[in-house]
């Protein structure tokens, strides 16, 4: 009898195994064959990195069984979770010493649906970062900057909003707007700006793409191909800028 429940027990964990494998393969090939092109498979996408999280209970399922085909799906796996997320594991290596100054940026979305201002001057000023980049800033943070961080940042570019579109750009640097534009549609209106950088221009790009949010999924995939074009122009355009200046 216990045999006969040990083979039932056996047989249920190798099929609920084998489920997991198809699932697991299934997505992968969705993925590399779709990307985020599709609403459905771009959430899914987003939440993929947790359908490996039961991988390693499969490890001594596999030894019990000694399965061949049990540590084959094991190990694609594995690797597949190498591939895709392997990089994310590697110790970063110590940034190289140099005698020469150093140019520090910083971007924020600070929120702008709410009036909260003291929590964001805590964090600008303890980064302490030449130049922030802010999105979503409304004109009750913008004007809160202006009395408080004028010291540290005298250069302000601002362009608040009392909803989510609110721009804006601190600097201790001398900056000022090229009056360039950028094409599609954006969150807001993106600066592009020019930063005297002791004598060295350096253009400054700070945007604020789609979000995508609860929404149906044709929305989402919408938003999804709104922001891939968003990536693809600001590639171009900065690869086109950066042959006359450096591009941030």
């Amino acid at each position: 009898m216990k045999e006969r429940i040990k083979s039932t027990i056996r047989r249920y964990a190798i099929a609920l195994v084998w489920v997991y494998y198809t699932l697991i393969f299934l997505w992968a090939a969705l993925y590399f064959v779709t990307g985020d092109r599709y609403g459905i498979m771009a959430i899914i996408n987003s939440l993929a990195l947790y359908i490996f999280l039961p991988l390693p209970l499969v490890l001594p399922l596999a030894i019990i069984v000694r399965r061949r085909e049990v540590w084959i799906g094991l190990a694609g796996g594995v690797m597949l979770f190498i591939w895709l997320w392997g990089g994310l594991f590697i110790p970063r290596t110590s940034q190289p010493h140099t005698d020469g100054q150093t140019l520090s940026v910083m971007t924020y979305n600070v929120l702008g649906t709410h009036l909260q201002t003291a929590p964001a001057i805590e964090v600008i000023r303890t980064e302490d970062a030449d130049v922030v980049f802010l999105q979503e800033i409304n004109t009750t943070l913008a004007k809160t900057i202006q009395e408080e961080l004028s010291d540290q940042y005298p250069y302000q570019v601002l362009d608040p909003y009392d909803d989510v579109t609110g721009m804006g750009t601190i600097s201790k640097f001398p900056i000022h707007p090229t009056g360039e534009t950028l094409p599609l549609k954006w969150v807001g209106t993106p600066q592009i700006l020019s930063l005297d950088w002791d004598g060295q221009d350096i253009k400054l790009i700070n945007f604020h793409m789609w979000a995508t949010g609860l929404a149906p999924p044709k929305i989402v995939a919408l938003n999804y191909r709104a922001r891939e074009a968003q990536a693809l122009f600001l590639a171009d355009f900065a690869r086109v800028a950066a042959n006359q200046e450096p591009v941030i």
